[in-house]
């Protein structure tokens, strides 16, 4: 795994971020991760205004990174093949993001 600095982190190379404990994920571009000794809650904070969406208490996804969000609307796959799952309760999260956003035709 290759250290990245942190504060240089470009919103964009953000694909999702991962709740393991209280250590996050968080996973960029090019398969590369960040390992932060922070709760996703903190990370998300920290990480303000990147387009980040919370839907699930395990993860944040970042909406450019989006490229399905299944009928059931129970997963979002992203860019890279990965399969996010979206929790019952986050599902309005989900309907917020399709009626004002491209993915109508996603669906």
């Amino acid at each position: 795994m290759e250290t990245l600095h942190y504060k240089n982190l470009k919103s964009e190379d953000v694909l999702y971020c991962e709740a393991d404990s209280n250590y996050t994920i968080i996973h960029l571009v090019k398969s590369k991760k960040i390992v932060r000794c922070k709760t996703l809650s903190t990370v998300a904070e920290e990480l303000q205004g990147a387009n980040l969406l919370r839907i699930h208490s395990k993860y944040l996804v970042n909406t450019q990174h989006i490229s399905k969000i299944s009928r059931n609307k129970l997963r979002v796959f992203l860019i890279d093949d990965n399969i996010i799952p979206v929790a019952r309760r986050r599902i309005s999260v989900i309907n917020a993001l399709i009626a004002g956003n491209v993915f109508n035709n996603m669906l």
